[in-house]
C-alpha cells in the first residue's frame, strides 16, 4: 500500500470548507461556494449599553450609595421617610402637662454662658439665635449630637452636649 506523491501534494496545498465541504485552493482565504465571510461583530465596548442596562445599573448604584450613607452617618429610616417635627412637639406638651399633674416637670436648660442656635444640625450653618446660660428651651426634636429647640418664637438647632435636662419637682 503505497501513497503517490500527487496525492501528498495534492493533500498537502488543498483544504475543505468548514461549512459546505468543498476544496479550498491554497492562497486562497475563503470558499467559492459559501462566499465571502461574515465580519466579526462589535465588541461590547464598541456598541455600548441599552437604555434599559444603563438605568439598572444606574439604580443599583444609587442603592448602594444610600445604604452607605444610611451605615455611615447612622441615619434612621424614620428620619428618611417622615417628619416627625409636629409629632415630637405634641408629645413633648403632653408630657410636659402629664409631668404637672404629677408634680414634677422636665426643664431643658443651657449650659455655657453663650451658646449659639444654628439654621441647620451642622457648625457650618449660620447662626438664628444666641441664648445665655440658665435660659429655659423647649425641645422639639433630638437627632444624634444636635438637638432641635424652639426659642425667641424660632425653631433652630444646637448642641445637644451644652443642654442639660433637669427634673424639677413643682410642689
Amino acid at each position: 500500500m503505497s501513497v503517490s506523491r500527487e496525492h501528498l501534494k495534492e493533500s498537502k496545498l488543498t483544504c475543505l470548507c468548514s461549512d459546505c465541504g468543498a476544496k479550498i485552493l491554497s492562497g486562497t482565504i475563503f470558499c467559492f461556494e459559501c462566499g465571502l465571510p461574515d465580519l466579526p461583530k462589535k465588541e461590547p465596548e464598541e456598541t455600548g449599553i441599552s437604555l434599559d442596562q444603563a438605568v439598572k445599573r444606574i439604580s443599583v448604584l444609587v442603592f448602594l450609595f444610600l445604604c452607605i450613607v444610611v451605615v455611615k452617618f447612622d441615619v434612621s429610616m424614620d428620619d428618611l421617610f417622615f417628619s416627625s417635627d409636629t409629632v415630637l412637639e405634641a408629645d413633648s406638651l403632653s408630657l410636659r402637662e402629664k409631668d404637672q399633674d404629677d408634680g414634677f416637670e422636665l426643664i431643658h436648660t443651657v449650659i455655657p454662658s453663650l451658646a449659639n442656635v444654628r439654621s441647620n444640625p451642622t457648625m457650618d450653618s449660620p447662626v438664628i439665635a444666641v441664648v445665655e446660660e440658665g435660659m429655659n428651651l423647649i425641645i422639639v426634636q433630638k437627632k444624634r449630637d444636635w438637638t432641635k429647640v424652639r426659642v425667641f418664637e424660632k425653631k433652630g438647632w444646637i448642641a445637644s452636649k451644652l443642654i442639660k435636662s433637669e427634673v424639677q419637682n413643682l410642689k
